[in-house]
This record gives C-alpha cells, sequence and structure tokens, in this order.
C-alpha cells in the first residue's frame, strides 16, 4: 500500500513540474508572439527647427538631398550651363552627344540628370525654394569660394550617399527579419505543441 501511495506520489509531482514547465513555455511563447504581432511603430526624429518629426530614413533622405543640391552649387560653370539649357541638352542622350558637355555627367543616368537639372532650377529659384535655400547656406558663392568647397562639398556628396545606402540596407534588413519570423513562428510553435504532445504519450 505504502509502496502504491509512493508511486502516486511521484506521478503526481512529476506531472505537476511537467504543467508548471509547460505553462511557463506558453508564457514565453505568448510573450513572444506578441512582440512579433505588434504593429511596428517607426521611431521619428525632430525634423530641423520645426515641430514636426519624420522617421530616420526620411530624414536620412532629406539630408542626402540637401547636400546633393549644396554640391551642385558649387558645381562648374559647364555644367550648370548644360543643366540650364534644356532646350540643347532636353536629355543625357543628347549631352553624351556633345564631346564638350559629357565629361560633366559621367556615370549619371537620365533620372539623376533630371533630376539635377530640377534641383538646380529650384536653388536658383529667387521666390520660393531658392530664397530659403539661400538663407539656410549663405548661397550663391563666389566663383574663389566655389573653387575652394567643389572637391570638399563632392567628397561630402559621396559620405552621404554611401551613408544613405548603408541606412536603407539595414533598415530593410531588419524589416525582412521580422517579416520571416512571423512567418517561422506559428511553424515552430506547432512544431513544438506536437512535440509536447508526444512526450505527454
Amino acid at each position: 500500500m505504502y509502496l502504491t501511495l509512493s508511486i502516486a506520489l511521484i506521478l503526481a509531482l512529476t506531472r505537476v513540474r511537467t504543467d508548471d514547465e509547460n505553462h511557463k513555455e506558453f508564457k514565453q511563447l505568448c510573450r513572444v508572439y506578441n512582440l512579433l504581432t505588434a504593429a511596428v511603430v517607426e521611431q521619428k526624429i525632430s525634423s530641423g527647427n520645426s515641430d514636426a518629426h519624420e522617421t530616420i530614413t526620411a530624414a536620412a533622405s532629406r539630408a542626402l538631398a540637401n547636400v546633393k543640391k549644396l554640391n551642385l552649387t558649387a558645381a562648374e560653370e559647364g555644367k550648370t550651363k548644360v543643366l540650364r539649357d534644356a532646350s540643347q541638352y532636353p536629355t543625357l542622350q543628347k549631352v553624351k552627344a556633345d564631346d564638350a558637355a559629357k565629361g560633366y555627367f559621367e556615370n549619371v543616368e537620365e533620372a539623376e540628370f533630371q533630376k539635377l537639372r530640377k534641383d538646380l532650377q529650384d536653388i536658383e529659384d529667387t521666390k520660393d525654394t531658392g530664397k530659403t535655400f539661400a538663407k539656410t547656406y549663405g548661397t550663391p558663392f563666389s566663383d574663389n569660394q566655389k573653387t575652394a568647397i567643389r572637391a570638399p562639398l563632392a567628397f561630402l556628396a559621396q559620405a552621404a550617399a554611401a551613408i544613405h545606402a548603408n541606412l536603407t540596407a539595414v533598415y530593410n534588413k531588419a524589416t525582412l527579419a521580422r517579416q520571416q519570423a512571423r512567418q517561422i513562428f506559428p511553424k515552430q510553435c506547432m512544431v513544438t505543441k506536437q512535440s509536447a504532445a508526444k512526450m505527454r504519450l
């Protein structure tokens, strides 16, 4: 009789321990599930001197756009002349057909060429965008100033483009990892549940 009671007690304690471990594991899975299914709220930072806020990727894109515009303010006169003359050089193909002009736009695609043209128009607009840009960066620069800052600004533009590319890659990688985790987690839970069921048999 004592032996029977002892065996029953051991089995009961083992079951309690197993149930307790299963409960802990279930709670852990619930926490992970809540983390994976929670809405992703992008961190935002203040936008310049205004009260507006923007995502880090948006801020990086805005900074890169400003650096490119600033770099354009110190460009050679030949380059800005081509960008201003949309009648003679409406497309990059027309530019590359001109030996005197094509050297200014090596390794540039059509979309970027048109964006440079638009940026120059924005910079030289004396009323709206150009006025704000001039007030912020102290443009236009003199010829001597352009010569002095041309190389540093070109380097800055390259560095900003590299930082923006790296930041975008990290953000996309993190987003993909989260999506994959959401897909894998339910399958893993099913495997864990099946394994636990087999252990009880």
